[in-house]
């Protein structure tokens, strides 16, 4: 058998989510993973929305991570965001990403720069709002 997986959403504000999950391991009568996070959108003026969230990942015996990220809608269509995700167990850094972004009516672009364990790349993505993105990235270093 599978094991038994739980959700719980408890959205107290309008702009504040807090979710979290667990699975529940008949076999081992322990549990077996599970995930909290806190999702928080701030509006701002101009019709502008910034976004905050922060996360915590379990898994039995291979993971324990924990996560951030932001989103912040700047003045005249930029934009400027990170997420990052450390690995408790072992103290070290999974996974970073940083973002500069621009978009007006109906195309954007952005470059980003993101770090996973010793790869490093740098991506600039064309989005035609409505259709999707066409990118190109390329590995940097190691």
């Amino acid at each position: 058998m599978t094991p038994l997986t739980a959700d719980l959403l408890v959205t107290p504000f309008k702009n504040l989510d807090f979710r979290g999950n667990g699975q529940w391991d008949h076999y081992d009568h322990d549990f077996s993973g599970g995930s909290l996070s806190l999702d928080l959108s701030v509006p701002r003026s101009g019709n502008r929305l910034d976004h905050y969230g922060l996360d915590f990942v379990y898994s039995k015996d291979s993971t324990k991570s924990l996560g951030f990220d932001w989103n912040l809608n700047l003045l005249y269509g930029f934009s400027t965001g990170m997420t990052f995700r450390r690995d408790l167990l072992v103290d070290d850094s999974i996974y970073s990403r940083y973002w500069v972004g621009y978009k007006r009516q109906c195309w954007g672009v952005r470059v980003s720069l993101a770090r996973e364990d010793d790869d490093t790349r740098i991506m600039l993505v064309f989005n035609l709002l409505g259709l999707g993105d066409i990118g190109t990235g390329t590995k940097v270093g190691k």
